[in-house]
């Protein structure tokens, strides 16, 4: 949203009521369908972020499969092709996506607080 003086502002949104079993859902069906059988995506995991006074969403899909193959234009261009959905679900502000290898998930997750987390198998 452009501010009065042309400066993009940013509203600050609490996401905290965010069904972040169906974001990761949406997620996981948009890589199935795009990837197939070519990768294993499991688990994705949504974490509420607090930033700047304002929260956000972060999901972690944690993916099994040749990293090569991982396309770099679909999975930069997830989160947009399926911001409608996400904004039917209350998602009004930016989202966060990292993709974790299988092998390097435990030391990733490890020492984080995943009580608020939404962890789909």
């Amino acid at each position: 949203m452009l501010g009065s003086e042309g400066i993009m502002v940013y509203q600050v949104y609490d996401v905290h009521h965010i069904d972040r079993d169906k974001v990761a859902e949406l997620i996981r069906n948009a890589l199935e369908e795009h990837f197939k059988d070519a990768f294993v995506f499991d688990p994705i995991v949504v974490v509420p972020r607090t930033w700047d006074g304002g929260s956000y969403l972060r999901a972690y899909v944690v993916f099994d499969g040749d990293f090569e193959r991982l396309d770099p234009k679909f999975t930069n261009s997830l989160l947009t092709m399926i911001e409608p959905e996400l904004m039917e679900l209350g998602l009004r502000n930016v989202m966060g996506l990292s993709f974790v290898e299988q092998s390097e998930w435990e030391e990733v997750h490890e020492g984080h607080d995943y009580r608020e987390s939404i962890l789909l198998s």
